[in-house]
């Protein structure tokens, strides 16, 4: 049986899960008080391996987004979430939460490419702003 294990903020390793495995962000500039929407978190994709429990996924990634969403983001976040060949979508915006296509769909689907290609032009617009 597999162990999940992650390193906390204080370094120390635990059985919780802490970060997501991969985000894509959007870079406004340096690390400074007078730059609060420096480095904005676009897209958060977790991994699964092809045994782990899709719901799991699903899971992880919802809790991801949750905690990188309020401090994070601004405007859109998709989340992806990747159990072999197929995706799992869930956006967050101004109204919300929401799960996409009704759950996991094949990564090789249009709608995947489209979602993303959403996300591109949502930050090539704020990048403008």
């Amino acid at each position: 049986m597999a162990v999940l294990i992650s390193i906390n903020l204080d370094r120390a390793v635990t059985d919780t899960q802490y970060y997501p495995d991969f985000h894509v962000d959007q870079y406004f500039g340096a690390d400074i008080d007078s730059n609060p929407d420096r480095d904005l978190a676009r897209i958060v994709l977790e991994v699964g391996s092809l045994g782990k429990n899709k719901l799991h996924v699903h899971r992880q990634l919802s809790n991801y987004m949750d905690v990188i969403g309020p401090i994070r983001s601004r405007g859109m976040l998709l989340g992806v979430g990747l159990v072999g060949n197929e995706v799992l979508l869930i956006h967050r915006g101004d109204n919300g939460t929401k799960v996409l296509f009704g759950g996991w769909i094949s990564m090789f689907d249009p709608k995947f490419v489209s979602e993303l290609d959403k996300m591109r032009s949502f930050c090539v617009n704020d990048d403008m702003k």
